[in-house]
């Protein structure tokens, strides 16, 4: 189970009060990507750092928005997926996943711009 953040998946680093979505994908034991679908039932817990704007039913997707410097932990557990008949069959050992994000305030640079020197017809050596 991988849990990412988007704009920038690669980077475990939010920024306080940005908003991030956070997508949770699930593997089969062969590290096969297994597609999100309605019938795929999560449990998705959030830190006291984050803000829930908005999250899909099943918990695969959700639009966070940190609020507060610090560790926040995000833990994504596959519990069951629905039949056909909409009866829930249980998934055991359940998968879990857990990721750590670093969350830091914002950095304010001053001045916004800096104007240096230059002269075209100097090379420097």
């Amino acid at each position: 189970m991988e849990i990412k953040s988007h704009p920038y998946p690669e980077s475990k680093q939010l920024i306080v009060n940005q908003e991030y979505d956070i997508n949770i994908t699930i593997f089969d034991k062969e590290d096969h990507k297994i597609y999100p679908s309605e019938n795929i039932l999560t449990k998705t817990t959030f830190g006291k750092q984050f803000d829930i704007i908005e999250i899909f039913m099943n918990g695969l997707w959700a639009r966070v928005r940190p609020t507060m410097a610090g560790i926040g932990k995000i833990k994504a557990s596959l519990r069951s997926t629905l039949t056909p008949d909409d009866d829930e069959t249980e998934i055991t050992p359940h998968v879990k996943g857990v990721t750590d994000f670093e969350i830091y305030e914002s950095i304010l640079v001053n001045p916004r711009q800096t104007v240096l020197p230059w002269d075209a017809a100097t090379k420097p050596d």
